[in-house]
């Protein structure tokens, strides 16, 4: 198995990337540490810079940094500097026990990937589902994720999946109006500085509204399915989530024919529009993504996970692109992808990109 996924598990299914150990039921939070195999601790210790002398190297404390390392087998996450405040992994499954305990969710998955420097922990939010129409429907979960290499902030972040096709769902904020967005489950992100119980305290109360985040995700969906879309259409979806600079490229088109067709301009300057019109459509002429890639979405368009439902819609557009990126994305292992999705790579970015793309053109 890669590197990338250490250890880990899922309830009752096997979830999207294939990983982690089944559990039959859903776990309390110490078990679920047990059995996620994170019942390690971090610790900081003093980092040392060896300088070398004509007979050995001397050691100077590095003042103002410090290593965080895995106690259990000494491994180095990072250098951090002295600010940095550790988050134990037990402290991350206890955030969940009040939860737990009024019953307003249950552990779904938790583990580790690349080492143990990220771990996360998810969670199915109770009477967190709905339906964009019939059988279509979406779960709430909430996702704790830590870096254990101080590269993010501890984050605890609204993940909507469309379970016919397991895909992560986004908010195109550019849609929802001033009091959905603010719904809308931008991630809470608390630093690894100052009080970290004290500021995650303040988002478990938070909670609710994340809540109702599943009503602007279906009412956006809804919106997006109901806009039918046609080839050229999606080619030009397409176009706006893999290369978002051909409509600037265009526009300045549109500029130099009107500059090229008004012929009171000189001889030279004309000839310049000319050479820069050749120069801007070659541009937009060529492919944006590889021939196999390109294929790849249009048949999950067509014919992917969830496309019956969705139909050939927008929604269906950005069904197409999220599955692509979570699920095949050419060079990236189930790992990576799951990496990217939950910790904001690529995956998570292009799956955002998709929405604003697609809520711009239902408008």
């Amino acid at each position: 198995m890669s590197h990338e996924f250490e250890s880990g598990f899922v309830v009752r299914d096997a979830a999207w990337h294939g990983l982690a150990k089944v559990l039959r039921e859903a776990p309390t939070t110490g078990d679920a540490i047990r059995e996620a195999q994170v019942d390690w601790e971090v610790a900081t210790v003093p980092v040392e810079a060896l300088i070398p002398k004509s007979k050995g190297v001397t050691r100077v404390i590095a003042e103002g940094w410090k290593a965080v390392i895995r106690t259990s087998d000494n491994s180095v996450f990072s250098i951090v500097s002295d600010k940095y405040q550790t988050f134990q992994n037990v402290e991350a499954f206890s955030f969940f026990d009040p939860l737990l305990a009024n019953k307003s969710c249950t552990l779904e998955s938790a583990g580790s990937l690349r080492g143990g420097k990220f771990v996360w922990v998810l969670a199915k939010i109770a009477a967190g589902d709905a339906e964009i129409s019939s059988g279509d429907q979406i779960t709430s979960y909430l996702l704790l994720s830590n870096a254990h290499d101080g590269s993010r902030a501890i984050t605890v972040a609204f993940t909507p999946i469309r379970v016919v096709c397991w895909n992560t769902m986004s908010i195109a904020h550019n849609m929802a109006d001033k009091d959905a967005d603010r719904q809308g489950g931008k991630a809470a992100r608390v630093l690894h500085v100052g009080d970290i119980k004290a500021n995650l305290a303040q988002v478990q109360r938070e909670i609710d509204v994340a809540r109702r985040s599943i009503g602007v995700i279906v009412e956006q969906s809804k919106i997006l399915r109901a806009k039918q879309i046609g080839p050229n259409e999606y080619y030009r979806f397409l176009e706006g989530v893999y290369a978002p600079e051909r409509e600037a490229m265009r526009q300045e088109l549109d500029k130099v024919r009107a500059y090229y067709n008004d012929k009171t301009h000189s001889t030279e300057a004309l000839n310049e529009a000319f050479a820069r019109m050749q120069e801007l459509e070659e541009k937009i002429a060529k492919p944006f993504r590889r021939d196999t890639t390109l294929n790849k979405l249009v048949r999950l368009f067509e014919a992917g996970p969830g496309a019956e439902m969705a139909g050939k819609t927008l929604l269906g557009a950005v069904s197409a692109v999220t599955h692509y990126e979570e699920h095949l994305r050419t060079g990236s292992t189930n790992e990576q992808r799951l990496h990217s999705s939950w910790f904001g790579g690529t995956t998570a970015s292009t799956r955002d990109r998709a929405y604003a793309v697609a809520a711009a053109m239902a408008v």
